[in-house]
């Protein structure tokens, strides 16, 4: 299903995109500093095929884009969190029952004394 949806928003936009380059220039940009009057206020001729078909791809490419969203959400069960969770070895977390069962091994200890710098040999006289 959501291919198909996938296929039809890659089909409005298409047609949005021609309808779009389409449509006549209703003189905006630099031309409304010093250019016709009307375009200043914007000409409102009749609501063309091109404009009808510009808003009714726009909204229905909103409308599947929202429709998307909610069912790839409903379709997630599990958090992030709980997927990308580095999974714990359960025998380091057991204590030993009985008296005789061996512990997990231990992590090797570091060091108690820190190495010693060398001696410092007093400077000889040439």
């Amino acid at each position: 299903m959501t291919i198909f949806v996938y296929i039809v928003i890659a089909f409005c936009c298409v047609v949005l995109i021609a309808a779009v380059l389409l449509q006549p220039s209703k003189g905006g940009g630099l031309s409304a500093l010093g250019g016709s009057s009307q375009s200043v206020f914007g000409s409102t001729g009749g609501t063309t095929f091109l404009f009808r078909t510009t808003m009714i791809m726009a909204t229905i490419i909103a409308v599947l884009s929202l429709w998307l969203t909610r069912s790839q959400i409903q379709k997630a069960q599990s958090s992030v969190i709980d997927v990308s969770a580095p999974a714990i070895d359960s025998n380091l977390l057991k204590a030993p029952t009985a008296p005789g069962e061996a512990t997990p091994p231990a992590a090797e200890a570091a060091p108690q004394t820190a190495p010693t710098a060398p001696a410092a040999t007093p400077d000889k006289p040439n």
